[in-house]
């Protein structure tokens, strides 16, 4: 499923650490999508975020593991009261948390344990969480097909996906697969009209869609790491501003262009890009992934160890 990406990851953790027998839930803020994503899974879904962020309503526990754009300190410090302790999921480069916060897990590309002074850290691509879907893609090995993947995420506020479709368009005689989570009545229109072109909305196969491509255009989140693991070259597109590091990094690696802010390029720079990757056709994205994974393994370890060290001093 598209745009998912942080409950996709908090899901994986949840199993992992009901796996090795930890009373865990998972709390989330009710949308049209969160519902059937967490059928039959650990979980409370509150009726909005205000609900869910009002920690008074959160059942009790020995370790809070936080994963939201939410930088208020009152949060944390309502969480850490009996002591517990709070770990918090960055999804930032800037490197400063809020006060509260016991540990920083951080499994982006750029990211070093070295950054976070004085908490525990996991950092780094040995704990990203894969989606089943994902990993088993990889496994499947399906035989790709000759069209460009374009996803910019599950709402496209900018309406980059038209964008992109259309300047690849006039340059690629490939076909063009887009996978929208909830387009407006605008973008669906012009991607209508755009020639050789396979509009997705929501759709239950995106994980094959990705393994099929020939190579992808995308935004600078969890789907590049998907598609970084399925071994795709990709075109990179910094939506947002946690976006930037992502972008850079990934950027320096083989099959990967990175042309950075959206707000700062033309069609022409998106043409460009896609004559560079469609000349070396046979070039495949060699990012190390041989730990990625069992990231949710790996963290749900880590944060036992932890929980256990805290009972023993507490």
């Amino acid at each position: 499923m598209i745009g998912l990406g942080h409950l996709a990851r908090c899901s994986g953790l949840l199993n992992a650490l009901l796996t090795k027998g930890v009373s865990s839930v998972l709390l989330t803020e009710d949308n049209e999508v969160s519902g059937a994503f967490l059928r039959d899974q650990n979980s409370v879904i509150y009726e909005n975020r205000s609900r869910l962020t009002d920690v008074s309503n959160w059942p009790p526990a020995s370790m809070y593991i936080v994963d939201l754009y939410d930088y208020d300190p009152a949060l944390y410090l309502d969480l850490k009261r009996n002591n517990k302790c709070v770990i918090y999921i960055y999804d930032d480069e800037n490197h400063v948390i809020p006060d509260g916060v016991d540990g920083v897990i951080n499994p982006n590309i750029y990211a070093n344990d070295n950054e976070y002074p004085g908490v525990q850290a996991l950092c780094g691509m040995q704990y990203y969480v894969f989606r089943e879907e994902i990993i088993h893609a990889r496994k499947q090995c399906a035989p790709e097909e000759d069209y460009v993947f374009v996803c910019m995420g599950g709402s496209d506020p900018e309406q980059m996906t038209s964008v992109v479709a259309t300047a690849i368009s006039e340059v690629s005689e490939k076909s063009i697969v887009a996978v929208l989570g909830d387009p407006d009545e605008i973008q669906m229109d012009r991607l209508m009209k755009i020639r050789n072109l396979s509009l997705h909305i929501r759709p239950s196969d995106f994980a094959s869609l990705m393994t099929g491509a020939r190579y992808a255009v995308t935004g600078a989140g969890s789907i590049a790491y998907e598609l970084a693991y399925l071994r795709k070259p990709m075109i990179l597109i910094q939506l947002a501003e946690n976006q930037k590091m992502i972008a850079e990094s990934f950027g320096k690696q083989d099959g990967v262009v990175n042309l950075g802010d959206f707000r700062c390029f033309s069609n022409k720079t998106i043409q460009e890009a896609v004559a560079e990757v469609e000349s070396g056709d046979n070039v495949t994205a060699k990012i190390d992934f041989s730990l990625g994974t069992g990231g949710a393994e790996r963290l749900a370890e880590k944060l036992l160890f932890s929980a256990r060290n805290m009972d023993e001093h507490s």
